[in-house]
């Protein structure tokens, strides 16, 4: 009952505001949701549970620049506002944090589990761009992205310099934006729809409006995303062990069953193990015994997803 009411509560704080100013926070999302966006196409309300989410993570961004003024830092420009008006270009950063004359620009990001344990060498693309955008606004030529583990508190630190071609990149970005305003267009999907940047955008709905799910003509869209290549190594990996296992798992369980028969048992004992032959019931639909017409009237199709990763020659 208090579970269900806080996330009540929560969504209720939820409020669709009219888009003003592009927000650096956002260079990392997709193009064609920040047109959405800009031209104030219905959009998925944010959920309770969303709500708690953003408000843990501004706790965890309080702590943390708390903890650094405790472990001797100096931090200053905490949460000072940026804007650019040639490119009508909002954000604000953590702030900087300063120690022995060297001014880090910082960025804190609070991340689950999951997320923690994949950082390697590299930070989250997003978080790279974003931080470039902070040190060009401030004319800082470094910065730290500080990763908190919000299940166990452990943290990473990247030490970011800025790079001024990306920059570029990414100005060009709120350019095309703008472009498509102009033109009354949006650009093209850049993700299928079981992407988890489609499966979490609250313009889902209006952007595949009318557009079959499963089809094989998307976009290919190419990333050098060090995450997204260990993850496909990996499923890789372990699809192709997952049927040698199963493989192996028949083979051992004809052998098992052969060795009960042999002893002429259904239950054998062997050393710390018992080997034990059950039966067990299962319902079932005996086809033969439905008229046929009435079969084909409840027999249908549905599409499901499914996927597919193979390694291709570079």
């Amino acid at each position: 009952m208090i579970a269900e009411k806080i996330v009540e509560s929560a969504a209720s704080e939820y409020q669709s505001s009219i888009k003003k100013y592009h927000r650096m926070s956002e260079i990392g999302k997709c193009e064609r949701a920040l047109v959405y966006d800009w031209r104030g196409e219905e959009k998925e309300p944010i959920s309770g549970r969303g709500m708690l989410i953003f408000n843990d993570g501004d706790m965890h961004h309080r702590d943390i620049r708390d903890r650094i003024r405790k472990a001797g830092f100096e931090l200053v420009e905490e949460e000072r506002e940026l804007y650019d008006p040639n490119w009508n270009l909002s954000g604000h950063i953590d702030g900087i944090v300063c120690n022995n004359g060297d001014r880090l620009l910082l960025e804190i990001k609070s991340i689950n589990h999951f997320q923690f344990e994949r950082l390697n060498s590299n930070p989250l693309e997003d978080h790279i761009q974003q931080i470039n955008l902070y040190m060009f606004y401030r004319n800082i030529p470094r910065g730290v992205i500080l990763y908190k583990n919000k299940n166990t508190a452990a943290m990473k630190e990247f030490i970011i310099e800025r790079d001024e071609n990306l920059i570029q990149e990414l100005l060009a970005k709120f350019e095309r934006i703008d472009s498509h305003l102009k033109a009354g267009t949006v650009p093209d999907r850049p993700y299928p729809k079981s992407d988890w940047h489609c499966q979490y955008c609250q313009f889902q709905k209006i952007c595949w409006a009318g557009v079959k799910e499963g089809r094989t003509g998307d976009k290919l869209v190419k990333t050098d995303d060090p995450a997204v290549i260990e993850t496909a190594d990996e499923y890789k990996r372990l699809s192709k062990e997952k049927k040698e296992a199963e493989d192996r798992l028949k083979l051992l369980k004809e052998s098992l069953e052969g060795s009960l028969s042999a002893y002429h048992t259904g239950a054998l004992r062997a050393g710390r193990f018992i080997v034990r032959s059950l039966n067990r019931k299962r319902e079932k639909i005996d086809k033969n015994l439905i008229p046929k017409d009435i079969l084909k009237e409840a027999t249908g199709t549905s599409e499901y997803s499914c996927l597919e990763v193979r390694e291709v020659k570079t």
